[in-house]
């Protein structure tokens, strides 16, 4: 299941929703938004209230997470393979992810 379908499931549980929000508001940021973008800060406001939630990075958090940072990995390797370059937006976008899938499994230990 890619990224994007995760985003449309229906039954999209707190914890994938937190995921892809964090992934989002990387994303948002890796490409230039600022954060007084309404984007921006419409994603922030959104994490600020799902990561006070109780209990909200449970074994199926780190396990989303987990299978997020793998798909974007394979993602980046197959767009490097396609040729676009280290500067590209979209090579930048996934990199902001990871980095941020990587400070939250840091968070963990």
């Amino acid at each position: 299941m890619t990224l994007t379908a995760l985003a449309a499931s229906e039954q999209e549980t707190i914890q994938e929703r937190l995921v892809r929000v964090e992934l989002k508001y990387a994303a948002s940021i890796a490409s230039g938004l600022g954060n007084s973008h309404p984007k921006v800060k419409e994603l922030k406001a959104e994490l600020d209230v799902l990561s006070k939630l109780p209990d909200i990075r449970t074994k199926e958090y780190w396990k989303i997470l987990e299978d997020s940072e793998t798909m974007l990995k394979v993602d980046l390797a197959g767009l490097t393979a396609k040729g676009l370059g280290s500067t590209h937006p979209k090579i930048s976008e996934i990199k902001m992810q990871i980095g941020v899938i990587d400070v939250l499994q840091k968070k963990k230990r």
